[in-house]
Protein backbone atom coordinates (compact mmCIF):
# COMPACT_ATOMS: atom_id res chain seq x y z
CA UNK A 1 0.00 0.00 0.00
CA UNK A 2 2.85 2.17 0.59
CA UNK A 3 4.47 2.17 -3.04
CA UNK A 4 1.08 1.81 -5.13
CA UNK A 5 -1.92 3.20 -2.66
CA UNK A 6 -5.33 1.89 -2.76
CA UNK A 7 -7.62 0.25 -3.53
CA UNK A 8 -5.73 -3.13 -5.02
CA UNK A 9 -7.78 -4.80 -7.85
CA UNK A 10 -7.33 -8.42 -8.74
CA UNK A 11 -9.04 -9.78 -11.56
CA UNK A 12 -8.52 -13.10 -12.07
CA UNK A 13 -9.30 -14.43 -15.22
CA UNK A 14 -9.15 -18.71 -13.75
CA UNK A 15 -11.29 -20.95 -14.56
CA UNK A 16 -14.03 -22.27 -12.93
CA UNK A 17 -15.40 -25.37 -14.58
CA UNK A 18 -13.00 -27.91 -16.38
CA UNK A 19 -13.48 -31.31 -17.04
CA UNK A 20 -10.44 -32.42 -15.39
CA UNK A 21 -10.32 -29.75 -12.24
CA UNK A 22 -6.67 -28.24 -12.62
CA UNK A 23 -7.18 -24.58 -12.70
CA UNK A 24 -10.26 -24.63 -10.30
CA UNK A 25 -7.69 -25.75 -8.00
CA UNK A 26 -5.70 -22.85 -7.72
CA UNK A 27 -8.51 -20.21 -8.42
CA UNK A 28 -10.20 -22.01 -5.40
CA UNK A 29 -6.70 -21.19 -3.00
CA UNK A 30 -6.37 -17.70 -4.53
CA UNK A 31 -10.20 -17.06 -3.57
CA UNK A 32 -9.76 -18.82 0.29
CA UNK A 33 -6.13 -16.17 0.14
CA UNK A 34 -8.40 -12.79 -0.52
CA UNK A 35 -11.15 -13.72 1.98
CA UNK A 36 -8.04 -14.37 4.21
CA UNK A 37 -5.90 -11.03 3.92
CA UNK A 38 -9.37 -9.08 3.49
CA UNK A 39 -10.34 -9.80 6.97
CA UNK A 40 -7.21 -8.50 8.22
CA UNK A 41 -7.44 -5.85 6.64
CA UNK A 42 -9.23 -2.24 7.27
CA UNK A 43 -12.56 -1.77 5.08
CA UNK A 44 -10.40 1.05 3.23
CA UNK A 45 -7.91 -1.04 2.02
CA UNK A 46 -9.61 -4.12 1.43
CA UNK A 47 -8.53 -5.50 -1.95
CA UNK A 48 -11.25 -5.83 -4.46
CA UNK A 49 -11.18 -9.22 -5.77
CA UNK A 50 -13.06 -9.89 -9.22
CA UNK A 51 -12.94 -13.71 -9.90
CA UNK A 52 -14.20 -13.99 -13.93
CA UNK A 53 -13.96 -16.83 -15.76
CA UNK A 54 -12.39 -15.80 -19.23
CA UNK A 55 -13.00 -18.51 -21.26
CA UNK A 56 -16.39 -19.20 -19.34
CA UNK A 57 -17.55 -15.72 -20.84
CA UNK A 58 -15.80 -15.91 -24.26
CA UNK A 59 -17.79 -19.52 -24.76
CA UNK A 60 -21.00 -17.53 -23.96
CA UNK A 61 -20.77 -14.47 -25.77
CA UNK A 62 -20.34 -16.34 -28.76
CA UNK A 63 -23.29 -18.37 -28.21
CA UNK A 64 -25.17 -14.71 -27.37
CA UNK A 65 -23.13 -13.11 -30.52
CA UNK A 66 -21.01 -10.41 -28.07
CA UNK A 67 -17.73 -10.47 -28.00
CA UNK A 68 -15.97 -11.10 -24.66
CA UNK A 69 -13.48 -7.82 -24.88
CA UNK A 70 -16.56 -5.06 -24.38
CA UNK A 71 -17.81 -7.47 -21.34
CA UNK A 72 -14.01 -7.10 -19.97
CA UNK A 73 -14.51 -3.65 -20.84
CA UNK A 74 -17.02 -2.10 -18.84
CA UNK A 75 -14.58 -4.31 -15.95
CA UNK A 76 -11.85 -2.34 -16.86
CA UNK A 77 -13.46 0.78 -16.89
CA UNK A 78 -14.90 0.67 -13.19
CA UNK A 79 -11.45 -0.07 -12.06
CA UNK A 80 -9.66 3.05 -13.51
CA UNK A 81 -12.63 5.16 -11.88
CA UNK A 82 -11.44 3.30 -8.62
CA UNK A 83 -7.70 3.90 -9.18
CA UNK A 84 -7.58 7.33 -11.06
CA UNK A 85 -5.28 8.22 -13.64
CA UNK A 86 -2.09 10.72 -13.54
CA UNK A 87 -2.17 13.77 -14.62
CA UNK A 88 0.66 16.68 -14.02
CA UNK A 89 -1.16 19.29 -15.43
CA UNK A 90 -3.74 21.76 -14.29
CA UNK A 91 -7.05 20.58 -15.33
CA UNK A 92 -8.74 21.88 -18.05
CA UNK A 93 -12.03 24.02 -17.53
CA UNK A 94 -13.91 22.45 -20.44
CA UNK A 95 -13.17 18.92 -18.26
CA UNK A 96 -13.69 20.70 -15.40
CA UNK A 97 -17.55 21.32 -16.76
CA UNK A 98 -17.82 18.03 -17.69
CA UNK A 99 -16.99 16.04 -14.15
CA UNK A 100 -20.34 14.62 -13.49
CA UNK A 101 -20.55 13.53 -17.08
CA UNK A 102 -17.68 11.81 -16.89
CA UNK A 103 -16.97 11.10 -13.18
CA UNK A 104 -13.62 9.66 -11.75
CA UNK A 105 -13.82 8.83 -8.31
CA UNK A 106 -10.37 7.37 -7.49
CA UNK A 107 -6.96 8.73 -7.04
CA UNK A 108 -6.03 12.23 -5.17
CA UNK A 109 -8.11 15.01 -7.28
CA UNK A 110 -6.83 18.02 -8.28
CA UNK A 111 -6.94 20.50 -5.58
CA UNK A 112 -5.85 24.04 -4.42
CA UNK A 113 -2.02 24.48 -4.47
CA UNK A 114 -1.52 21.01 -6.14
CA UNK A 115 -0.05 20.08 -9.89
CA UNK A 116 -2.08 17.61 -11.53
CA UNK A 117 -3.77 14.52 -10.05
CA UNK A 118 -2.71 10.98 -9.43
CA UNK A 119 -3.69 7.29 -9.76
CA UNK A 120 -3.75 5.59 -6.21
CA UNK A 121 -4.12 2.08 -6.75
CA UNK A 122 -2.96 -0.44 -9.51
CA UNK A 123 -5.53 -2.99 -11.50
CA UNK A 124 -3.49 -6.78 -11.43
CA UNK A 125 -4.98 -9.99 -13.80
CA UNK A 126 -3.54 -13.03 -13.51
CA UNK A 127 -4.37 -16.98 -14.99
CA UNK A 128 -2.54 -19.87 -14.75
CA UNK A 129 -0.62 -20.61 -18.18
CA UNK A 130 -2.59 -18.29 -20.78
CA UNK A 131 -0.61 -15.40 -21.72
CA UNK A 132 -3.70 -14.71 -24.20
CA UNK A 133 -6.46 -14.23 -21.68
CA UNK A 134 -3.40 -12.04 -19.50
CA UNK A 135 -2.61 -9.80 -22.50
CA UNK A 136 -6.21 -9.28 -23.19
CA UNK A 137 -6.96 -8.47 -19.78
CA UNK A 138 -4.21 -5.58 -19.48
CA UNK A 139 -4.80 -4.37 -22.97
CA UNK A 140 -8.36 -3.62 -22.29
CA UNK A 141 -7.41 -1.86 -18.89
CA UNK A 142 -4.67 -0.16 -20.87
CA UNK A 143 -7.10 0.80 -23.61
CA UNK A 144 -10.05 2.34 -20.95
CA UNK A 145 -6.50 4.25 -18.84
CA UNK A 146 -6.06 5.96 -22.47
CA UNK A 147 -8.80 6.75 -23.16
CA UNK A 148 -8.42 8.87 -19.83
CA UNK A 149 -5.49 10.34 -20.87
CA UNK A 150 -6.35 11.57 -24.01
CA UNK A 151 -9.29 13.46 -22.77
CA UNK A 152 -7.85 14.69 -19.70
CA UNK A 153 -5.31 16.31 -22.29
CA UNK A 154 -7.93 17.94 -24.08
CA UNK A 155 -7.31 15.59 -27.38
CA UNK A 156 -10.61 14.05 -27.43
CA UNK A 157 -14.04 15.54 -25.85
CA UNK A 158 -14.64 11.95 -23.89
CA UNK A 159 -12.88 9.50 -22.12
CA UNK A 160 -14.88 6.86 -23.83
CA UNK A 161 -12.73 5.74 -26.80
CA UNK A 162 -13.87 3.17 -29.05
CA UNK A 163 -12.50 -0.09 -29.99
CA UNK A 164 -12.17 0.31 -33.70
CA UNK A 165 -10.85 4.43 -33.30
CA UNK A 166 -7.51 4.27 -35.27
CA UNK A 167 -5.50 5.57 -31.62
CA UNK A 168 -6.75 2.53 -30.25
CA UNK A 169 -5.56 0.18 -33.52
CA UNK A 170 -1.76 1.46 -32.45
CA UNK A 171 -2.67 0.57 -29.15
CA UNK A 172 -3.20 -2.94 -30.04
CA UNK A 173 -0.37 -3.23 -32.01
CA UNK A 174 1.94 -2.26 -28.87
CA UNK A 175 0.11 -4.78 -26.42
CA UNK A 176 -0.19 -7.61 -29.53
CA UNK A 177 3.78 -7.35 -30.32
CA UNK A 178 4.32 -7.26 -26.21
CA UNK A 179 2.50 -10.11 -25.97
CA UNK A 180 4.03 -12.23 -29.14
CA UNK A 181 7.09 -11.49 -28.18
CA UNK A 182 6.54 -12.88 -24.24
CA UNK A 183 4.45 -15.61 -26.15
CA UNK A 184 7.73 -16.59 -27.68
CA UNK A 185 9.82 -16.78 -25.15
CA UNK A 186 6.95 -19.22 -22.60
CA UNK A 187 5.82 -21.18 -25.28
CA UNK A 188 7.71 -21.02 -28.62
CA UNK A 189 4.53 -19.02 -30.27
CA UNK A 190 3.02 -16.22 -30.89
CA UNK A 191 -0.15 -16.00 -29.21
CA UNK A 192 -2.43 -18.46 -29.52
CA UNK A 193 -5.55 -15.97 -29.75
CA UNK A 194 -5.10 -12.31 -30.93
CA UNK A 195 -7.72 -9.12 -29.86
CA UNK A 196 -9.36 -10.10 -32.91
CA UNK A 197 -10.04 -13.89 -32.07
CA UNK A 198 -12.42 -12.45 -29.14
CA UNK A 199 -14.09 -9.95 -31.20
CA UNK A 200 -14.59 -11.54 -34.66
CA UNK A 201 -14.94 -15.19 -34.56
CA UNK A 202 -14.56 -15.37 -38.17
CA UNK A 203 -12.84 -18.50 -40.65
CA UNK A 204 -9.49 -16.66 -40.85
CA UNK A 205 -8.98 -15.86 -36.96
CA UNK A 206 -9.74 -19.42 -36.59
CA UNK A 207 -7.40 -20.95 -39.13
CA UNK A 208 -4.67 -18.47 -37.81
CA UNK A 209 -5.43 -19.75 -34.21
CA UNK A 210 -5.24 -23.46 -35.02
CA UNK A 211 -2.00 -23.14 -36.81
CA UNK A 212 -0.74 -21.16 -34.04
CA UNK A 213 -1.61 -23.92 -31.55
CA UNK A 214 -0.47 -26.70 -33.46
CA UNK A 215 2.91 -24.82 -34.00
CA UNK A 216 2.95 -24.20 -30.51
CA UNK A 217 3.27 -28.00 -29.97
CA UNK A 218 5.29 -28.52 -32.53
Amino acid sequence: FARFGHPLIVLNLVKSTEKKRREGILRHELTEAMIQINASLPPEYRIIYIPWDFHKAFAKAKDEDVDVITIMNSIAEQAIRNTGIFHSGTQLAANEKRNKTFPIEGGVPYAEGQVGRFQSGVVRSNCIDSLDRTNAAQYVTGKVAYGWQLYTLGLTASPLVDFDDDVVSLLVDMYQGMGNKLAVQYGGSNLAHTFSTYRDRNLVSKSRDLFTTITRFH
